[in-house]
């Protein structure tokens, strides 16, 4: 059975952590922001998972960091490196962040 309580709170600390970023990154520094961001929730996110399936979480959690990474460095590099606009650079890490993880789900789903 679905604890909706539990998923009401959890939408809360994602929504306030999206607008701390923001609110940080626009009205204090976004040196902070950036820090602030890099918050690793998949670690904590963790308490709600199940404790036997902790192991399988953590590993892909790992393996999917490196998916972060890689679109990262894609949003970093089209905006600075090529000028394009701050939001299609977005939309081109999204998007390569989300082919990662298709590529990495089907090659767990085969193998």
């Amino acid at each position: 059975m679905v604890d909706w309580t539990s998923i009401i709170q959890q939408f809360i600390i994602g929504g306030t952590t999206v607008a701390s970023i923001s609110y940080l990154g626009n009205f204090v520094n976004p040196v902070l922001a950036g820090i602030f961001a890099s918050v690793p929730i998949g670690l904590p996110s963790g308490y709600y998972i199940a404790t036997s399936k902790a192991p399988g979480y953590y590993k892909n959690l790992l393996l999917m960091t490196t998916g972060l990474l890689l679109a990262t460095g894609v949003t970093t590099l089209l905006i600075t490196e090529y000028n394009v606009s701050k939001n299609m650079s977005i939309v081109g890490g999204m998007l390569t962040w989300a082919m990662y993880g298709a590529i990495y789900y089907i090659y767990n789903m085969v193998l």
